[in-house]
């Protein structure tokens, strides 16, 4: 089952217990779809900075765009990184 969707050419890697944890790197920004259609329930996200070194749960409209710090599964879930550059968004079930 193919977990990405509207995933252009190394745009986002994803590593994935289906259901529980999902880590989704975005090498230079972007925005993809994760599929959670089959997974009901709600979703914690941390979006981590890998050129800052920093870990963030929401972010400040002044620097980087403004995230969503849940998700709810049994869709498909656009994720967009909040700003360019590498980006993981260490996705939990609640």
């Amino acid at each position: 089952m193919e977990l990405l969707h509207n995933r252009e050419p190394y745009e986002a890697y994803l590593a994935a217990n289906p259901g529980s944890k999902y880590a989704l790197y975005f090498p230079y920004g972007g925005s993809v779809g994760l599929d959670l259609s089959l997974t009901l329930g709600l979703f914690e996200i941390t979006w981590i900075s890998i050129s800052e070194g920093m870990t963030t749960r929401s972010t400040s409209a002044k620097v980087y765009k403004r995230t969503d710090t849940t998700i709810e599964g049994g869709s498909i879930v656009t994720l967009s990184a909040p700003y360019k550059g590498g980006w993981i968004a260490a996705i939990v079930k609640k």
